[in-house]
């Protein structure tokens, strides 16, 4: 493998080294000056697209000084770098703008999306300084790989040496303590010693691994083979679940709620194997036989399987709309699906051992980075994109006044989500003028933020038994207590609804299902709805196979025990599950 660093043009070791260092020193005082900021609530944070934008500035524009200071020619790395910083604080400034103006601007602030940032600096460099390398336009593949896992191992490695430093600090700190002396425990915890030491130990971490390319070099080969050697493994499993699906059906992987995530991190786990065995493309030969053709059979695999994330990814869209969850996976999911196509074709293609894989990737980094560029900007804003495609649902009538999720316009919709919200206050038609007003005052979407601690279903968080029936009113309209299984099950996606007759009184009950527990609510003897009761399972795995499918009533292993005036119900220990058969279904 031919090495990047034997052609780049090199600098003096030790004036590059004080660059990085002065680099990660100033890179600490600025993070300082932001952290004061943050906690003085002073300016720039009191004023937020400013202070998103200098954060990111700040946090990631360094980056490509550290990691090509002295690889690069310097005018190229100059100018990237006034790019790559124009480019982060645009990113950060358009991030805050979007959100809805709040009762105290620039208040609890986060970068929520600040690790998109990272990917896309991280893709965008490799490709940039591979081509300064080349002097080409785009460089060889042999160069971009080679760069790509040199980058990836020593940010591993230089973000591992931080993370030593602070546990001997912490060490030390507990030294001093203990005889008495707590100094040195409170200075490393202040913001003036913590920003710019740890700036400057991982511009210090980078600058040794960038020396001691011999390292890199070793940590790479052996992260490689071990990863590639993993690949006959992870293809036999995801043949054998591609062979089982026509007997299983889909049904099952639908019910999970999270089938698109899953494919798709089947198939990213599968693209990673399949470049660790392909590498640069190199000394095909030497491979064993056994890895050569696992890739080849993990590049044919991601077919069907991104065709399975993809499908059941518009499958969810079809049922409940377009939201920012989705959109984003829609994203990946095309990056995927150049992945999938390129290696397929890869694999089939005659002559040398699948040439095409270089190729492919290059042109999926730069799918991805558009794509990035285009939903992080008011091009393709998923939050845009979500509440339109929400509003639209509603006014024709596919999801009902009480079912919209007005929750959702108001926390996650952005901007857009707070003036759809606006026009629903105006509404004429009552309930949902009364949904959005109250939507508008809330202060907090999570159930442990409210006040009080109640939460209401989310009936688009269910999935509801018997097919084709809906949530009863009364249960909708419950108030039920954090940490329930319906509040849980406002927080995430797959809970299982099921509606059933469970005392035989004539009138149904609701079992929410999350996993292995369970709650039942029902007409109380009130004759008001309320919780009548949990559900655990009495043997591991039977509510989680049973609910999903059907419901049925079986007599307990033991009664109740009843012990003065208390009576208590037991839970079969899993010892008893495993020795004892199931009781037969009535």
């Amino acid at each position: 493998m031919t090495e990047t660093n034997a052609r780049a043009e090199t600098a003096p070791e030790r004036s590059v080294g004080l660059i990085r260092l002065g680099t990660g020193l100033l890179q600490g005082l600025c993070l300082y000056g932001l952290i004061q900021a943050s906690e003085g609530k002073t300016w720039p944070f009191t004023d937020q697209p400013l202070f998103a934008a200098l954060f990111l500035v700040v946090l990631f524009a360094p980056a490509p000084i550290l990691a090509s200071i002295g690889r690069m020619r310097l005018p190229s790395l100059l100018g990237w770098t006034a790019i790559a910083a124009l480019l982060l604080a645009a990113f950060g400034f358009y991030d805050a703008w979007r959100q809805p103006t709040m009762p105290e601007p620039g208040k609890d602030w986060e970068p929520e999306r600040a690790v998109f940032a990272a990917v896309g600096l991280f893709v965008a460099h490799v490709l940039i300084a591979a081509a300064d390398a080349d002097r080409r336009r785009i460089g060889r593949y042999e160069t971009i790989f080679a760069l790509a896992t040199k980058f990836a191992v020593q940010l591993g490695l230089s973000f591992a040496f931080v993370g030593v430093l602070w546990i001997l600090l912490f060490v030390g700190a507990s030294l001093f303590e203990v005889i008495g002396l707590k100094g040195f425990k409170e200075t490393i915890g202040e913001a003036w010693f913590a920003a710019p030491v740890s700036a400057v130990t991982f511009a210090a971490a980078v600058h040794l691994t960038d020396v001691r390319s011999g390292l890199i070099r070793a940590i790479r080969t052996l992260g490689l083979t071990l990863l590639s050697w993993l690949t006959p493994i992870m293809t036999a499993i995801a043949a054998a679940f591609l062979v089982a699906l026509p007997f299983t059906g889909l049904e099952p992987l639908w019910n999970t709620g999270s089938a698109t995530a899953m494919l798709l991190v089947a198939a990213a786990a599968l693209a990673v194997l399949v470049n660790a065995v392909y590498q640069d493309g190199e000394g095909d030969e030497a491979r064993p036989a056994v890895l050569r053709w696992s890739a080849r059979a993990a590049a044919v695999l991601l077919v069907p399987i991104v065709g399975l994330a993809i499908y059941g990814l518009m499958l969810r869209i079809g049922q409940h709309g377009l939201s920012p969850d989705r959109i984003v996976a829609g994203a990946i999911a095309a990056v995927a699906a150049v992945l999938a196509a390129g290696y397929a074709f890869a694999a089939v293609r005659p002559g040398e051992w699948m040439k095409p894989v270089g190729l492919t990737n290059v042109a999926a980094a730069c799918v991805g980075l558009v794509l990035l560029a285009s939903l992080f900007s008011p091009i393709a804003d998923p939050a845009r994109l979500s509440v339109n495609s929400q509003m639209a649902r509603l006014e024709r009538g596919e999801i009902t006044p009480d079912e919209f999720d007005y929750a959702f316009l108001r926390f996650d919709g952005g901007r857009w989500g707070a003036a759809a919200l606006q026009r629903l206050k105006a509404s004429n038609n009552a309930a949902i003028a009364e949904h959005a007003t109250s939507a508008l005052k809330a202060e907090y979407r999570r159930p442990s933020h409210r006040a009080p601690d109640m939460v209401r279903a989310d009936p688009a968080r269910f999935k509801i038994a018997p097919a084709g029936r809906a949530l009863p009113r009364e249960f909708i309209a419950l108030d039920v207590p954090v940490g329930s299984t319906v509040a849980n099950c406002a927080e995430l996606v797959g809970c299982t609804a099921i509606i059933a007759d469970l005392n035989q009184d004539g009138s149904e009950e609701v079992i929410v299902s999350q996993g292995s527990r369970g709650e039942i609510y029902g007409k109380a003897s009130t004759g008001s709805w309320s919780r009548l009761g949990a559900l655990e399972a009495a043997c591991e795995g039977s509510s989680a196979d049973i609910l999903p499918k059907a419901v049925a009533l079986s007599p307990p292993a033991f009664p109740d025990v009843q012990i003065g005036e208390h009576r208590f119900r037991v839970v079969p220990d899993r010892s008893y599950c495993l020795a004892t058969p199931p009781a037969p279904t009535p």
